[in-house]
Formats: C-alpha cells, sequence, structure tokens
C-alpha cells in the first residue's frame, strides 16, 4: 500500500485518461444519425460499470482481502479497454489528425465558448454530474454509518442506484426520440426529486433501495440526452469542441460537488447528503428553464 500522498497523486492520471474517453467517445458518437439513442447506450454501459464497481469492491472488502486489491482487479479491467480501444479506431488516426488540424487553424473552441448557450447547456451538466456522482459516491457511507446498514447489503444496495441508471438509459433511448429531448429530460428532473424524497423521508431498507433505484433510473437519460440535444443547439463544425468542454464542466462537477457533500457530511453530518442532492436538482432545473428560452442553433 503506497503512501495516501502518492495514491491522490495516482488519481491525477487516473480522471485525466477517463477524461478523455469521456470527450472522446461522446463527440465520436453525437455526430452520428440517431445519437440519441446511441449515446444512451454508450453511458448505458458505463451504468453497468458502475453496478458492477460496488459489488466487486464490496465483496472483496467483506472478504477481508484489503481495499487495495479492488485496484488488481481494475488494472486488469483497463487492459481490456486499452486493446478493445486501440482495435475500435486502429483506421481512424488519419481523420483525427486531420479535424484537430482543421480546428487549430479556425480556433474552434473560441468560438464556442463565445456561444451563450453553450455555458447554459456545460452549467447544467456540472451540476448533473455533480449530483450523480455524489450520491453514487456518499450513498454507501450515508446507508452504513447514518442508518447503520450491513456492509455487503448497502453494496448491493449502491449497486441497485446504478443498475437504475443503467436500466434508464436503455429503457429511455428511444422514448426519447418519440417524446422529444425537453420532455424526457423534465420528467426525468421530476423522478430524481421524488427517488431521493423516499430515501429521506422513508428510511426503510427496502424503501431506501426503491428509491435508489428510481433516483439512478432517472438520473440515467440526462446526460447522453443532453449532448445529444448540442447536435440541434451548434453547428456541425463546432460540435465536437462544444461536446469536449461539456465533458471537461462535466468532470469539474464530478470533482467539486462530491467533495462539498464531504465537508458538509463532516460539519452536520451525512444525513445533509440528501437534501443537498435536492438542492443540486432544483438548480438543475433552473438551468433547464433558462436553456428551453435559447432553442436556436448557432450558424457560426
Amino acid at each position: 500500500m503506497p503512501p495516501f500522498l502518492v495514491v491522490l497523486l495516482m488519481l491525477l492520471p487516473l480522471g485525466f485518461g477517463v477524461a478523455i474517453l469521456d470527450a472522446g467517445l461522446n463527440a465520436y458518437i453525437a455526430g452520428l444519425p440517431r445519437n440519441t439513442a446511441l449515446l444512451n447506450y454508450l453511458h448505458a454501459f458505463y451504468g453497468a460499470g458502475a453496478l458492477l464497481g460496488p459489488i466487486i469492491a464490496s465483496t472483496i472488502l467483506a472478504i477481508r482481502l484489503g481495499w487495495n486489491s479492488v485496484y488488481v482487479v481494475w488494472v486488469g479491467m483497463s487492459l481490456l479497454l486499452l486493446t478493445g480501444v486501440a482495435l475500435a479506431f486502429r483506421d481512424t488516426t488519419g481523420t483525427a489528425q486531420g479535424v484537430v488540424k482543421a480546428e487549430a487553424k479556425s480556433n474552434v473552441l473560441l468560438t464556442v465558448l463565445r456561444i451563450r448557450i453553450v455555458w447554459v447547456v456545460a452549467l447544467f451538466l456540472l451540476f448533473y454530474v455533480g449530483t450523480e456522482v455524489s450520491l453514487g459516491s456518499w450513498s454507501y457511507s450515508f446507508l452504513t454509518e447514518e442508518r447503520h446498514g450491513s456492509t455487503l447489503i448497502m453494496g448491493w444496495v449502491v449497486s441497485g442506484y446504478w443498475a437504475g441508471l443503467t436500466l434508464g438509459r436503455l429503457v429511455l433511448a428511444r422514448v426519447a426520440q418519440r417524446v422529444g429531448e425537453k420532455r424526457l429530460i423534465q420528467g426525468c428532473l421530476a423522478g430524481i426529486i421524488v427517488g431521493v424524497l423516499l430515501v429521506w423521508l422513508a428510511p426503510g431498507g427496502a424503501i431506501s433501495a426503491i428509491g435508489l433505484c428510481l433516483t439512478g433510473f432517472s438520473l440515467g437519460p440526462i446526460y447522453p440526452t443532453t449532448i445529444a440535444l448540442m447536435s440541434r443547439l451548434v453547428s456541425s463544425r463546432l460540435l465536437p469542441s462544444a461536446i469536449g468542454f461539456l465533458a471537461s464542466l462535466g468532470s469539474m462537477g464530478a470533482a467539486l460537488f462530491p467533495w462539498l457533500a464531504g465537508n458538509l457530511a463532516q460539519v452536520i453530518g451525512l444525513w445533509s447528503l440528501l437534501p443537498y442532492v435536492i438542492t443540486l436538482t432544483v438548480i438543475m432545473l433552473c438551468l433547464w428553464i433558462v436553456l428551453q428560452a435559447r432553442p436556436q442553433v448557432t450558424h457560426i
């Protein structure tokens, strides 16, 4: 086990690699036909990984193999990921370099940063990712320390949250094409609040599991559907850079808001997690209302 400072430093390249994958895959798929459904399927696999993570980690902890044994498993999975990405994109290097050179000459990123609607969507995703990761990261501590649940069972309950996230993206991928992205996201925001209130106000183990699953189900389609919506808000020339910026700000949400949740938990207690998540969701709703007031496509 390395010193804790080394562990913290190693999280920097870990986060950098995840960010590159996040931005690159989202930008690639957003440019394809039927991008709303495809992006939801892409992020459903993210949810599947997040579903398996707590199960594997809590099982390793329960049989007392040591927390660092979990990372041996992640190394093996990462090697599979590296091989898969190398094989999938082995014939696209020339095209990617051409796109990068074209964007460098035209300052596409600077153009994107001057578009107000991009900042509104980016802030929306900042709070979304903060909400998703805060609840996913701290709900296990909340259930075991605040609600005094068992280590293994609460790990499964948290996996239910990620299972809901995955199912929401799979089930609602085609629904978005029928009812429209905006109506779907409005319904999902309402579902988040209902799910969190179930966990907060009805502290029974089964109801908490249902509430977390409903919250995950409602959270699931928001990120990929919002990314798909960007293809209607900016021109195709600006889309890759816009999505890269959205993914970057989303990553900031993953860094900032769980940290704030931890500080609140330390100062006033873990019970603060649920009202904290509701507050973030209300802010998301306000940003969504602002976004709907500016539905035009920017042709620059």
